[in-house]
């Protein structure tokens, strides 16, 4: 908590203006603060509150508190007095159980009535903030007296300062400590709540297992983030921004300033006691053997204008793991061949190839922006060699961003080679020419899906087949050819089936189902992945499209590649991930067609696998989201299962999984798709278990994401679909709630979106689903009828369309 050195410099200011105002009574008090480097923004009221707390910190008697009737609690000792409050170290012992606690009351020298509003803000602030990093409340009272104290939990650590001097951090581990205090910071700050005074005294390290963790400690001037301006403004002198010396309006950017201070002075190694001011700092930075990116990163967040910091402490986070990861800052993403510099020093083992990608990564990356003529004035050798090279370490690139969730840093590399990509002169290449233009598209087309932009990675697949189409009969690149068909088979299909193409999906699968089986007629030691991936795609299609007996056929395909691969002992990471997700499209399976406690027995084998592949492979963010998924689907099944407990214990575990993975990686637009599946998913279970206002809650929150996820990709089919269903879950949760304006709103808008989109694809049974429910809310029972037999057909009746066709007095419509 905060030291005596607080109230020594408060009574030293006293004394001093106290000096002055004794040698000459006619000073303007505005004046005097102002010369004492006070902001001069107080009102006349705020400075004499100021002063009236300085005059009643100096007469007011000493508080004997240990004569107050605490209960159960009894003092040991006072540990702290300074700022608004009192710190004791107490015990409970009432008999049931002992246990150190810290007990927190109003400073004897402040008016109780003034501060009791505050403190009790504290108490509730504690109260709502639940995490790991936030010290706990356990207890609180008022005494007789009127004065409020609470009970928090006793951290036997040392605080953060200390604990880098007495272990001798090194520059990496005090990152360590900062990634996690970024954490601890974006919970509270995504609650609303704003600290205010963060400095080494406010934070402690509590070591669990050998393990040191921060905990942030003393709410005291704690504000909800809707504070305004106010006469006076708390915080420490050298931690504190500007704009929260000036006493003006903050937000979370504030807290970071001050943490960015700390983390500069910790990364130096001093004495935080007298903190320099930011221009110092860096300068100390610039001239130590402090990284430059991490010094960067402490410029960032101390910025003196807030519009120029990271806006959230999530933003520092990432930018700190990835210099922990040698990756690229998020200020250096648009710097091409800085980002293909940093992926090649991770690889330090491969010296040959480092070398060999530097000597070239200049040559390739002038010639992605020079004109065609200057590239044909390259050697076809040369040319095929550079470009054979570009798509390498693009596709390195790929993979290793993809682990870490970080895509969105190739776009602009993607773009370059796009741009090049369309100055060629086809006529000119050789088939190894054709080949490289070919692997180059796809990498675009990847690197354009996973950012959601899927009309463009549609462009891309399309333009790749048309160039691998040239060399489709030459015998001197059919080993290559086979495998860029399957390849490009598998990536083209999911975007087309996101947009709702089932005819164009099918034909794209078959020649990628085709391309492999020729591929291994020509290397039975081929890498059978794609063969794999299309036949699992192909099962989720023919599920879309209600053909159960083909589904069922692709999948049991799947599941035998893998289950074969598995037992030949081949990537085992990889093939376990690849298994548990042949597991859980089979569940899908028995969920439509078969039995549901098949497919629950399915899913729970699919989660083991999932974890086991993550424990090999702890750095790979796909595979962690791959669990995260498999979590979604087995609530969502307990749910229908009627197993509510169940259902809410792996959600929770599914929310708390994909909240960790877009603190990771919050540019990833899949993550957040499958974050809003969570917070749906979550809703409709504590709508079962009748706790409506938190299902209303989570409902809404997927509602804004899924909003925000069709924004970013409007010819998503997929997106839409997930939007208009939230809009019908929220919209039946305000009708619970006797909200009939705002439901009714909501079902018009899900009819609207997901009407067109079913007119497009008729034979898609969820678009289907969705609009059934849609019809029968708007109350358009003759239309949804019809539609309703084609689903009852298709085996699609579940306990959706069961309540809502009770709840509109329907039920004779369907059978069972």
């Amino acid at each position: 908590m905060s030291g005596d050195k607080d109230s020594k410099d408060l009574e030293q200011l006293w004394q001093q203006l106290d000096q002055q105002f004794d040698q000459n009574d006619q000073l303007e008090p505005q004046q005097v603060l102002a010369s004492r480097g006070l902001p001069d923004v107080f009102t006349d009221e705020g400075i004499g509150g100021a002063l009236g707390q300085l005059l009643n910190q100096a007469l007011v008697e000493e508080h004997d508190i240990s004569k107050q009737d605490l209960g159960k609690y009894k003092i040991i000792r006072q540990i702290d007095s300074g700022g608004q409050s009192d710190v004791y170290l107490a015990q409970r012992d009432d008999g049931v159980y002992q246990q150190k606690v810290i007990i927190k009351f109003i400073s004897a020298r402040y008016d109780f009535s003034e501060l009791k509003q505050q403190f009790l803000q504290e108490m509730q602030l504690l109260a709502d903030l639940k995490h790991p990093g936030v010290v706990s409340i356990l207890d609180g009272d008022i005494t007789a007296s009127g004065q409020p104290w609470l009970v928090l939990d006793y951290i036997e650590g040392l605080h953060i300062d200390q604990y880098v001097k007495q272990h001798q951090l090194s520059h990496r581990d005090v990152v360590d400590l900062f990634i996690n205090l970024c954490d601890v910071l974006q919970f509270i700050h995504q609650r609303g709540v704003l600290h205010k005074d963060i400095k080494p005294g406010n934070v402690l390290i509590n070591v669990h297992n050998q393990v040191p963790y921060p905990v942030l400690i003393d709410f005291g001037i704690a504000r909800e983030q809707r504070a305004v301006r106010s006469g006076l403004s708390f915080g420490t002198q050298g931690y504190s921004a500007p704009e929260q010396l000036a006493g003006g309006v903050l937000d979370q950017r504030a807290d970071l300033y001050s943490l960015g201070i700390m983390l500069g002075q910790l990364l130096l190694g001093q004495q935080l006691e007298n903190p320099s001011g930011r221009g110092q700092l860096l300068g100390q930075l610039r001239q130590s053997t402090v990284p430059r990116d991490l010094i960067q990163v402490v410029k960032n967040m101390t910025a003196a204008d807030p519009q120029q910091r990271y806006d959230q402490a999530e933003a520092v986070r990432n930018d700190l793991h990835h210099w922990l990861r040698g990756l690229p800052l998020s200020t250096d993403q648009s710097r091409v061949f800085f980002v293909l510099w940093k992926a090649i020093k991770r690889h330090r083992l491969a010296a040959l190839l480092v070398a060999f990608s530097v000597l070239f990564g200049l040559g390739f990356t002038i010639k992605y922006t020079r004109d065609i003529s200057e590239l044909q004035q390259l050697t076809v050798a040369e040319k095929n060699a550079t470009d054979e090279l570009m798509n390498f370490m693009l596709d390195d690139l790929f993979d290793n961003l993809a682990r870490i969730g970080r895509i969105d840093v190739l776009q602009a590399v993607a773009d370059k080679s796009v741009s090049h990509l369309s100055s060629q002169d086809i006529q000119a290449l050789d088939a190894q020419g054709i080949i490289q233009s070919v692997k180059a598209y796809i990498n675009a087309g990847r690197v354009y899906d996973q950012l959601d932009k899927s009309e463009r990675a549609q462009h891309m697949y399309q333009q790749a087949a048309e160039r691998l189409q040239l060399i489709a009969d030459d015998q001197s690149v059919r080993h290559q050819y086979w495998q860029l068909a399957s390849q490009l088979g598998v990536q083209h299909s999911q975007v087309l089936a996101a947009a709702g193409q089932q005819e164009e999906t099918q034909t794209v699968l078959d020649r990628a189902i085709r391309a492999a089986g020729e591929l291994l007629q020509i290397d039975p030691a081929a890498d059978q992945r794609y063969l794999w991936e299309a036949h699992l795609e192909y099962g989720y299609l023919m599920m879309e499209y209600g053909n159960a007996d083909a589904a069922r056929k692709h999948i049991d395909d799947a599941i035998g590649i893998s289950r074969k691969q598995l037992a030949e002992g081949l990537e085992q990471a990889d093939w376990q991930y690849r298994y548990s997700h042949s597991l859980q499209a089979r569940s899908w399976y028995e969920m439509d067609y078969g039995v549901l406690q098949t497919g629950i027995s399915d899913l729970e084998l699919a989660s083991a696998l999932a974890k086991q592949s993550i424990d090999q492979d702890r750095t790979d963010l796909k595979k962690q989201n791959n669990l995260r998924i498999l979590f979604n689907q087995l609530a969502f099944f307990y749910l229908e299962d009627e197993q509510l407990k169940a259902a809410e214990q792996v959600i929770k575990q599914a929310i708390e999984l994909g909240e960790e993975l877009q603190l990771k990686a919050p540019f990833n637009q899949e993550y957040s798709r499958e974050q809003a599946y969570s917070y749906s998913t979550a809703g409709e279970i504590y709508q079962q278990l009748n706790q409506p206002v938190q299902a209303l809650e989570l409902l809404t929150r997927s509602m804004n994401m899924s909003a925000t996820n069709l924004n970013n990709d409007p010819h998503n089919f997929s997106a839409a679909n997930d939007l208009a269903i939230d809009y019908l879950l929220v919209g039946g949760l305000h009708l619970e709630l006797g909200q009939i304006e705002q439901a009714n709103e909501l079902f018009f808008r899900a009819e609207q979106l997901i009407r067109p989109i079913h007119e497009q694809e008729p034979n898609n049974k969820y678009y289907l689903h969705t609009l059934v429910v849609a019809l029968l809310e708007n109350s358009k029972p003759d239309e949804a009828r019809p539609l309703l037999v084609q689903l009852q057909d298709a085996g699609m009746i579940d306990s959706t369309i069961k309540d809502t066709v009770k709840r509109h007095q329907l039920t004779d419509w369907i059978d069972g």
